[in-house]
C-alpha cells in the first residue's frame, strides 16, 4: 500500500519506493523492491547520512499520484570556482586529504599508498606501489582509528 495515495494494492516484485529526508532535502530514485532489499534497514539518508527518512511505496500505475507527493529536489548551486556550493563538511574533507596527497606524491614524498573510499551505495579500494610492508602497518593503524570511532572510544573531532 502507498504511504501516500489513493489505491491500496498488494506488494508486487514490480512495486518501486521513493526515499526522502526531511532534514537536507535529499530524494532518492525511483527504487526496486530489490534494491530496497539491498539498502538493508534502517534507511539513512545518502546525503546527510541520517536515518528516518520518509518514503513513498507504489505500484508503477500509481507514479503520477506518489510523484506529486514527492518534495522538489534542491538544484545544485555551483560557485564561481566550479566547487558545488551543497558539499557537506566531510566530502569538503576529502577533497582536502585527497589534494594534500597528491601534492605529497607529485613531489616525490609518497612512493606506495592504500585508498579506501567510501560513498552513499557501496565502497571500494585501489593500492598502488610496492611498500607492502608498510601499506600493511598503514592500514593496521588505520583499522584501530576506525574501530576506535565504531565503537565510540574515539569521535572524528578526536583525530
Amino acid at each position: 500500500m502507498m504511504k501516500y495515495g489513493h489505491k491500496p494494492h498488494l506488494h508486487s516484485p514490480e512495486d518501486l519506493t521513493i526515499l526522502w529526508c526531511l532534514r537536507c532535502g535529499w530524494v532518492s530514485e525511483e527504487l526496486t523492491v530489490t534494491q530496497m532489499r539491498d539498502r538493508g534497514i534502517p534507511w539513512y539518508c545518502d546525503d546527510c547520512g541520517k536515518s528516518g527518512v520518509m518514503f513513498i511505496h507504489f505500484h508503477p500505475t500509481e507514479r503520477e499520484a506518489a510523484l506529486r507527493e514527492v518534495p522538489m529536489a534542491k538544484p545544485t548551486l555551483f560557485k564561481p570556482n566550479g566547487e558545488a556550493a551543497g558539499l557537506r563538511p566531510d566530502q569538503k574533507e576529502c577533497i582536502t586529504l585527497l589534494q594534500n596527497l597528491l601534492n605529497d606524491a607529485q613531489q616525490g614524498k609518497i612512493w606506495s599508498c592504500v585508498v579506501v573510499a567510501c560513498g552513499p551505495d557501496d565502497f571500494g579500494s585501489a593500492m598502488a606501489g610496492s611498500d607492502a610492508p608498510r601499506m600493511l602497518l598503514g592500514l593496521e593503524v588505520a583499522k584501530i582509528s576506525i574501530m576506535d570511532r565504531v565503537t565510540g572510544k574515539r569521535t572524528v573531532l578526536h583525530r
